[in-house]
């Protein structure tokens, strides 16, 4: 079994499935153990970058199943006017986000994937979050302090 908390773009989760199949083809050739793979969240965009890896694998006894599928109300600008109420408080709010997100994750200032996910778990903060509410800024002063700092970045 393999547990991701979860699959936003999905490609960390393909790549790794990939990798441990190809890792593993003589094992998996002689025993064909059913692989059950588990995210707890997940995108539409992430579960079909998935299964399309998965279904270019020559080793097909693979089951992916998402628990709670994330729609655009998960992201902050996803949609119209995001999670705000106008387009101009949306637009506001991006530049905002992206500016300190810059002086955080210059390459990523919305999170991995750049589309500004709004997930916060008890004992982590997916990399796919928007970085101002889970790290601290790397460059420029005054520094930002997040309201959910991962452990790791």
């Amino acid at each position: 079994m393999i547990i991701d908390d979860v699959v936003a773009t999905g490609r960390s989760l393909a790549r790794n499935v990939t990798e441990f199949v190809q890792a593993h083809v003589t094992l998996l050739a002689e025993t064909q153990p059913l692989i059950v793979v588990h995210s707890l969240f997940a995108t539409e965009q992430g579960i079909d970058s998935v299964r399309t890896a998965i279904s270019a694998l020559a080793y097909d006894r693979i089951d992916f199943r998402a628990g709670e599928i994330l729609t655009e109300d998960a992201f902050a600008f996803a949609g119209e006017t995001g999670v705000f109420g106008t387009v101009g408080d949306r637009d506001r709010a991006k530049a905002l986000a992206e500016d300190i997100g810059t002086t955080i994750y210059p390459n990523n200032p919305l999170g991995y994937g750049g589309r500004g996910l709004l997930l916060v778990l008890p004992m982590t903060v997916p990399n796919n979050t928007l970085p101002i509410l889970h790290s601290r800024s790397r460059i420029g002063t005054p520094g930002w302090q997040p309201l959910f700092e991962r452990l790791v970045n």
